[in-house]
Formats: C-alpha cells, sequence, structure tokens
C-alpha cells in the first residue's frame, strides 16, 4: 500500500498515535492503581484491628505481671529446686528394688512360693522404703525358716508377718511386709 500522505502529516499522525497510546497507558495504570488501593484497603484495616488487639493484649499482661510478684516466685522456685534436690539424693541412697527382691528370693526355702510383690519407696523418712511380699508356703515351718532367714538379714530393718497367718499348719497363704534399711553399705 502506498503512502500518499506528506511528511508533515505523517509526523502529526505519529504524534497523534503516540498521545493516544500513552492515554491509554495512563488510564491502565490509573485503574490498576485503583483496583490494588481497592484490595488493600481490607487488608490494611484488619491489620491495623489485629494491631489494635496486640496492644490490649499486651497492656493487660503488663499489668497480671506486676514485678512485686516475682519477689514471692523467686523463693517458692528456691526452695521446690532443694526438695527436688533432697528427694535426687534420697532416690540416690535408697537400693533399687531388683535388689531388694533378689535378697528377698535368695532367703526363701523350698517350701515357699512368693507370687506378689508390693514396694512403697516413699513409706517412712527413717526407712528407705518398704515391701510386701505374698506368698504360699508348704507347711508352718517353712513359713518360720523363711522368716528367720529375713529377719538375719542386716539389708533389712524390720521383718513382719501377721499372726493370722500362723493359724494354719499346712498350705498357708502369707503376706509378710518388709522394711529396707536406708544405709545403702547394708547391701
Amino acid at each position: 500500500m502506498i503512502n500518499l500522505l506528506p511528511l508533515k502529516d505523517k509526523i502529526k499522525a505519529k504524534k497523534e498515535y503516540l498521545r493516544r497510546l500513552f492515554l491509554v497507558f495512563g488510564v491502565l495504570s490509573l485503574f490498576s492503581a485503583l483496583g490494588a488501593v481497592a484490595l488493600l484497603l481490607p487488608l490494611s484495616y484488619l491489620v491495623s484491628v489485629q494491631k489494635k488487639g496486640y496492644e490490649r493484649q499486651a497492656a493487660f499482661l503488663e499489668k497480671q505481671l506486676d514485678l512485686s510478684d516475682s519477689a514471692e516466685v523467686i523463693p517458692a522456685v528456691k526452695d521446690l529446686n532443694s526438695k527436688i534436690a533432697l528427694l535426687k539424693k534420697n532416690r540416690e541412697n535408697s537400693p533399687s528394688v531388683a535388689e531388694i527382691i533378689r535378697k528377698i528370693i535368695l532367703n526363701k526355702n523350698g517350701g515357699i512360693s512368693l507370687r506378689a510383690f508390693s514396694y512403697d519407696g516413699n513409706f517412712q523418712k527413717e526407712y528407705a522404703g518398704r515391701i510386701s511380699a505374698a506368698g504360699f508356703s508348704a507347711t508352718r515351718e517353712n513359713l518360720l525358716d523363711f522368716m528367720s532367714a529375713l529377719k538375719g538379714e542386716d539389708f533389712f530393718a524390720s521383718v513382719e508377718l501377721p499372726p493370722a497367718n500362723l493359724l494354719k499348719e499346712k498350705n498357708i497363704e502369707f503376706s509378710v511386709i518388709i522394711k529396707i534399711n536406708k544405709n545403702e553399705n547394708k547391701i
């Protein structure tokens, strides 16, 4: 196609084209910016509401946390730490439950069968603990021999057998209560 326009009109048409192109680009940019602002306004509102909520929570917590309370908390924590250290020390000084049961089993004779053990490590302060052993004895003599063997152990502070367990002559179900010495050197 042949362009018959004079050069002056060609330049004028080109300027008009560029001016319209910039105008369309400007209008599109303006609408894009307005759309972005319209999308960001609710987000900025939500952020400002959350910020106010956090500020209120911070103010509430500051009112709740009074520094004068820390003067009461620190001694309580120190007291708890000392009690925990004491419990750890007592636990280290007390013999293991397996060692206690092993001592009991080593002292039983052929007529005794043990069926249950119950351990209480926090029984009394003067003892390392208390263990109850329940079982079956074929005869009263076997039970008395077992009791005397347990009483002969320095490891046990006391061995108690309820008198009701000695009423029968044969086939006796018994329960023995043994208090364990605190001194770990006797193990």
